[in-house]
């Protein structure tokens, strides 16, 4: 199976949008355009999370068959009136990244299943790890690796998603562009995955191979539901 390609965004609501009631124009809005990208060549899945400290911030993971699927959606004629009418709720611009992940089951060993599939469902550890541009790759996926055995010894591990963001991204601490890996790491409750967020070995782990600056947060990724269509 071609591993599929992940579009990360993260979502700026204009204040006070209430995401979480499903009949807020926010939801509304939000779940049509869910419908909309499900609509165009290359969509396969998506997931989405609500900020547990702010609801007017969420994050999605939507999985296309290629970065060039997904570039050709942007540069399609659709994709402007669907920014229009998405713009209406957002206080700005989202950060949007890709990355290729490679998806490890229970057993820390790696599977042929989509990040959307795998991840539903999991509360999850996500975290990005910064580093220069010239890190040494192999390196950091040795280590990488470990962390995810390590990860996967744990009684509420259920998956991890892993991989090298495709865009170069800027960090203070790094001093300019650099490469950021992003681990998404599932387990069956919040708790297990704020705890695991919290463990120090586990930063450690990757700022010992070059990792100068971490950031993360934990979602509870669920599938959209779509917008109902009413009655005839």
């Amino acid at each position: 199976m071609t591993k599929p390609t992940t579009e990360i965004a993260r979502l700026y609501l204009r204040p006070g949008s209430n995401m979480p009631d499903p009949g807020s124009e926010a939801s509304v809005i939000w779940k049509e355009s869910v419908t909309t990208l499900s609509t165009m060549e290359g969509f396969q899945a998506s997931l989405f999370s609500v900020d547990s400290k702010d609801s007017d911030i969420f994050l999605q993971f939507l999985d296309w068959d290629s970065l060039a699927a997904h570039e050709a959606v942007m540069n399609s004629p659709a994709y402007g009136p669907f920014l229009e009418r998405v713009g209406v709720i957002m206080a700005r611009f989202p950060d949007l990244n890709h990355v290729q992940f490679s998806v490890y089951g229970k057993d820390g060993i790696e599977q042929s299943v989509a990040p959307c599939t795998a991840l539903k469902n999991t509360y999850t550890v996500v975290e990005k790890f910064y580093f220069p541009a010239s890190i040494d790759t192999a390196a950091v996926e040795a280590a990488r690796a470990s962390l995810v055995r390590g990860a996967s010894q744990l009684p509420a591990f259920k998956v991890a998603a892993c991989g090298w963001l495709m865009e170069e991204v800027e960090h203070p601490a790094v001093g300019g562009p650099g490469r950021v890996q992003l681990l998404a790491i599932g387990f069956d409750n919040a708790q297990s995955a704020e705890s695991f967020r919290l463990s120090q070995d586990r930063r450690e782990t990757l700022r010992d191979v070059g990792a100068k600056a971490d950031e993360s947060w934990v979602a509870h990724f669920l599938e959209p539901v779509p917008p109902s269509k009413g009655k005839a």
